[in-house]
């Protein structure tokens, strides 16, 4: 029987759906096809991880969350400039992405390789062709 796990499917190859995925090596399915493993990339997104964030900007964390799994993470301008503030101990790192971006109030879509985090009222515009996603870009400090 082939032993599955939820994880965070799709870019940063994710921060966005959740799907089963084989994390046993190789096993049959009842097709008597062997499944082929998981791979790395979906390894990582099973990787526990604690964090402690205090009024952490969004983007910041996207960064962070990008180095730790590999998958590119694109935050939208209005929710890059919001914050987080998360206790987590010994969570997939697909878990720890999905319960920021829910604290934040934003949703996500997979586009060209990348997941998008925005605001869903950022994409209703982009839905309506009212904008363009614009990825976060952070205010120039003052001289």
């Amino acid at each position: 029987m082939v032993r599955t796990k939820w994880m965070f499917l799709g870019l940063l190859g994710c921060w966005a759906c959740i799907a089963p995925v084989i994390v046993a090596g190789e096993s049959e399915n009842p097709s008597g096809q062997v499944a082929k493993p998981v791979s790395e990339d979906a390894k990582m997104l099973l990787r526990k991880v604690s964090l402690n964030l205090e009024e952490t900007p969004l983007h910041a964390v996207a960064e962070f969350m990008r180095m730790l799994s590999n998958i590119p993470v694109v935050v939208s301008q209005d929710g890059g400039a919001k914050s987080v503030t998360l206790k987590l101990d010994d969570v997939t790192l697909a878990e720890a992405m999905r319960r920021i971006k829910d604290q934040c109030g934003c949703t996500h879509r997979v586009v060209d390789g990348k997941l998008l985090i925005a605001t869903p009222e950022e994409f209703a515009a982009i839905d309506a062709g009212k904008s363009k996603f614009t990825p976060y870009k952070a205010p120039k400090a003052e001289k």
